[in-house]
């Protein structure tokens, strides 16, 4: 683990340096609080920060302020050595955002069991944040497919309607259902089904915009929502993914499966909402159905709702 050292007095901080190091830390030193600052903001960050509270630029206690103003950073530990032995200091450097005080002369012994503390809370930090970001991925996203699930679509869609709306330029939703797909299943077997789900949104993904969502909607349907798309390039889009599907060989398992997608296309300008963006594309999927399948249909582009 990476711990920084900022001190400016050159024979202390060499000793600190020299023994942490012993003790298995990567070591980075700087004498001012200005340079701790920019080693504690760059790329892989020290993760333990043994401060001098009194030094050139920025102090020790006001890095610690500065890192607890900002909670989405990683986590860093932070220890203020100082001469201040005042309970009054302490109470001080800790409601700042300090999380631990060692007198100067540092006892080396004391520091080893600290920087000890310090590891495993910056460890077990990242467990929590680990966790928590995989308890939100299963929170937003379709275990099966990977796409997003449909409570991150509509929180994805509320908020891109209204930037669109606030903005008057147009958002387009496009509507995929699996052709046959319950014959898919009845013949192949339902891993097979599962197999085509996995590639729709695969070939959905290549094709995307960072700014776009492909969402799983319910059984073989998908949506994808393309903010600031007008329908004519949706459509072109849509063609894309509609004949790489329908190209798709599924390797030597199922060397007979092929698989199609209908898609149903609604555009709007301006102020609008994702349910009725979706029943103008269920009205363009249903088109698409009755005329064949495997086939893109758009419904004509709404101005309001």
């Amino acid at each position: 683990m990476k711990a920084l050292i900022a001190e400016d007095e050159r024979v202390p901080r060499t000793l600190l340096a020299h023994q942490i190091s012993r003790w298995g830390y990567e070591v980075v030193e700087t004498d001012n609080g200005d340079a701790a600052w920019l080693l504690l903001n760059a790329n892989d960050p020290p993760r333990i920060a043994v401060l001098d509270w009194v030094m050139p630029g920025l102090d020790g206690v006001a890095i610690c302020q500065k890192l607890h103003e900002n909670p989405d950073r990683p986590f860093t530990y932070t220890l203020l050595l100082t001469a201040k032995t005042g309970e009054s200091d302490l109470v001080y450097a800790l409601s700042q955002g300090a999380h631990d005080f060692l007198s100067k002369p540092a006892r080396f012994g004391e520091l080893r069991a600290r920087l000890t503390v310090a590891r495993r809370l910056v460890e077990a930090n990242d467990r929590l944040r680990e966790y928590a970001s995989r308890m939100e991925e299963l929170a937003t996203t379709d275990s099966l497919t990977g796409a997003a699930n449909r409570r991150s679509l509509f929180d994805f869609a509320e908020r891109e309607l209204a930037r669109n709306a606030r903005y008057q330029t147009p958002c387009t939703a496009l509507l995929l259902d699996v052709d046959a797909f319950k014959a898919i299943n009845d013949r192949h077997g339902h891993a097979a089904g599962d197999s085509v789900l996995k590639r729709v949104v695969e070939v959905c993904r290549q094709s995307l915009r960072n700014t776009d969502i492909v969402a799983r909607l319910g059984g073989d349907e998908f949506v994808i929502l393309l903010p600031q798309t007008i329908p004519e390039a949706a459509f072109a889009l849509a063609e894309r993914l509609r004949m790489t599907i329908e190209t798709t060989d599924y390797g030597p398992d199922w060397k007979d499966l092929r698989a199609t997608v209908s898609i149903g296309i609604s555009g709007c300008n301006g102020d609008h909402d994702i349910h009725s963006l979706l029943r103008n594309a269920d009205r363009a999927l249903y088109q698409a159905k009755q005329a064949g399948r495997n086939r893109v249909y758009h419904a004509p582009t709404q101005s309001g709702p």
